[in-house]
């Protein structure tokens, strides 16, 4: 499905995908007919405020001008992941001598979420190492925190090596969209007292884990909580909607409360399945 991005003002994007068909279905309920309109509500499809968890989608116009009670019932939150190339080009760990310092530059195909990709930054460094028995072992790691979304690179020896930032230093497009940063030295990077780089953070990385959705059409009473992705409901969960309501809008959290913006690069995307009808 093509999906193009158009500029707004106020730093908004609107990714613009081909609507999906809508199939009206005839509902028999007390002896009356009453149309329905199965619709798919896409984030390729909404719009969206860089930097917030908040996604607003509009109401499909043909449904809206039924000027009659209404409500939209939710069968599924459908989360769909995209494969990720996490590559830094121009990283090395050194102790201040040309015999001991190690071009590290890491390579990894993230398909799970960061939690399960920690595995995958181990074995890249230990296949790192046997490549090059030269290699000290134990002295750097790179993993995921989901407890604070963090991403980490960090030197775990107490031995006198460092980290060195090439000038050139690179990194994979799919790295900018996980970490949100364009450049590698825009993440957090922390010196010791003898100014030699020992941890380069970056913060607010998506866990890549199911999300839990909030909604303006639900009552506030539950916290506007939706559902989480991935879930199904038979029967659909229904929410009234009242007819001046021609947009809603979504927000999106990660188990721990914290906020989550999905990568703007719409390869990731999350789709609420609905009906909606009338009473």
């Amino acid at each position: 499905m093509k999906s193009t991005i158009k500029k707004v003002k106020n730093a908004k994007v609107v990714h613009e995908v081909e609507k999906p068909i809508l199939s009206d279905i005839l509902v028999t309920r007390n002896n009356s007919e009453i149309k329905s309109i199965e619709e798919a509500y896409s984030i390729a499809n909404s719009e969206h405020t860089i930097g917030t968890n908040l996604y607003t989608f509009k109401f499909n116009h043909q449904w809206r001008n039924k000027q009659i009670p209404l409500k939209i019932a939710i069968r599924k939150i459908n989360l769909n992941f995209s494969p990720r190339i996490f590559q830094v080009n121009g990283l090395s760990i050194s102790n201040g001598t040309q015999n001991n310092t190690f071009n590290i530059s890491p390579f990894v195909m993230i398909t799970e979420s960061m939690t399960q990709t920690n595995k995958s930054f181990q074995k890249d460094i230990k296949e790192f190492q046997e490549y090059d028995s030269d290699i000290p072992k134990g002295i750097y790691s790179i993993y995921y925190n989901p407890a604070n979304k963090k991403l980490v690179f960090e030197i775990t020896t107490t031995d006198n090596y460092y980290f060195i930032i090439d000038p050139n230093v690179s990194v994979s497009d799919d790295f900018k969209y996980i970490t949100g940063k364009n450049n590698f030295t825009d993440g957090t990077i922390i010196k010791d007292l003898n100014n030699k780089i020992k941890r380069i953070v970056f913060d607010n990385v998506w866990d890549r884990e199911n999300i839990y959705v909030q909604a303006s059409f639900v009552d506030l009473a539950y916290g506007n909580y939706l559902g989480v992705t991935n879930d199904s409901y038979y029967p659909p969960k229904e929410y009234p909607i009242t007819f001046g309501d021609q947009k809603f809008w979504i927000r999106l959290y990660d188990s721990f409360g914290n906020e989550i913006e999905l990568p703007n690069d719409g390869k990731d995307n999350l789709i609420i399945e609905s009906i909606m009808t009338t009473y």
